[in-house]
């Protein structure tokens, strides 16, 4: 019926299968009553003395959900629960506390180390199974997001693979079909051609970048930039796209250089979504401007337009996913641009926020 990790009482057999239940108590007896209690449901139970033993084998017990003593020498239950919530492999876990506390701030010391139920000793039997069901249906729900993240995940990856080939065979052609005689009109439209198929390649790339933080696979590759330089360089990559609306971009920045450890790629992607985004809502021969500032100890990015601005009631849900504005003619309204800068920038440590900008228009904020 359980796995215990010490001798097991008297006249107990492991179960086969079954949802798995870890019990951390230094009473045996407590135990043993638990054990009882939950016999019908043939869970598989295992069995912790203390805390510290508890978190250094939780990992390999992998429980469903974790009834857990206070009292207890070494690490108490209180510390077992905040160490387990405060860890990204275990958080998901359900706990409930078991104790004899009774007034209303030791349970609410219980709830807030991250205990998601209690139960008061003695313990019922009925109240026992009933909220051990309770907390397997809550696990049951996340393990079965959790496939779905995997599959999400998993045609994440075939969606970049198999776009992937189509557009190196696109931006081939039109390398090839630059080194024939064409007329100023069609070199326009191959160098158009190319430029979106590059910008697809970049949002596969986000696609991807995007899956790999939310699933914490996400490393950055951090070298020390000149993010001014950096800056100036992405306005003169979408000069051409924002000569198309006759946008004029202008970029500020200090004498000095302004150095910072990022991750280039990803960074200079930041930028050149938030030039993007800020050239598509600005009007026909409109401007944009871009200021690269010192705030110590961080360096701030601020990117302006004329456009209508954003409303402030998305000004928070903007970032995220599949968010988007106010709706403009003949542009993408995936969504996806500003979640993937939220994400980037957050996994450098930093911030970023929109605000009302002086004139009308957005002021986007990055601050690293």
């Amino acid at each position: 019926m359980r796995t215990p990790l010490h001798s097991p009482p008297s006249g107990s057999s492991p179960a086969v299968g079954g949802k798995k239940v870890f019990v951390i108590d230094d009473e045996i007896t407590n135990y043993e009553v638990i054990a009882r209690m939950l016999r019908r449901d043939h869970y598989q139970l295992t069995y912790a003395t203390n805390g510290r033993e508890a978190l250094e084998v939780v990992g390999g017990v992998n429980p469903d959900v974790i009834l857990l003593d206070v009292m207890m020498p070494y690490v108490d239950g209180l510390g077992v629960c905040r160490q387990l919530k405060a860890d990204a492999r275990y958080r998901h876990i359900p706990i409930i506390i078991v104790t004899a506390l009774s007034s209303k701030s030791e349970l609410a010391q219980c709830l807030d180390a991250g205990a998601d139920d209690f139960i008061s000793k003695p313990v019922s039997r009925i109240e026992l199974r009933s909220r051990v069901r309770s907390m397997l249906r809550i696990k049951q729900q996340f393990d079965q997001l959790q496939a779905v993240q995997q599959l999400r995940d998993d045609m994440t990856r075939m969606l970049v693979h198999d776009i992937r080939s189509p557009l190196t065979n696109i931006l081939l052609s039109c390398e090839s079909l630059r080194l024939t005689p064409m007329t100023p009109d069609q070199l326009r439209k191959v160098d158009r051609t190319a430029l979106a198929a590059k910008r697809m390649e970049g949002m596969v790339d986000e696609l991807l970048t995007m899956s790999r933080a939310e699933s914490g696979r996400l490393q950055l590759n951090c070298n020390l930039v000149a993010i001014d330089a950096l800056v100036h360089h992405v306005c003169d990559h979408v000069a051409d796209f924002a000569a198309r609306k006759k946008v004029v971009i202008t970029c500020h920045s200090q004498p000095e250089k302004l150095h910072h450890s990022v991750d280039a790629a990803l960074f200079q992607r930041v930028i050149e979504n938030l030039l993007i985004n800020a050239i598509k809502y600005s009007p026909e021969a409109g401007k944009v401007w871009v200021w690269v500032e010192a705030a110590q100890p961080q360096i701030r990015v601020r990117v302006v337009d004329q456009g209508k601005g954003v409303p402030p009631e998305l000004h928070q849900s903007i970032f995220e996913k599949y968010t988007t504005g106010t709706v403009t003619p003949g542009f993408s309204q995936f969504g996806l641009g500003l979640a993937f800068c939220k994400m980037v920038i957050e996994a450098h440590g930093g911030r970023i926020f929109v605000e009302d900008a002086p004139e009308g228009g957005a002021c986007f904020v990055v601050l690293v």
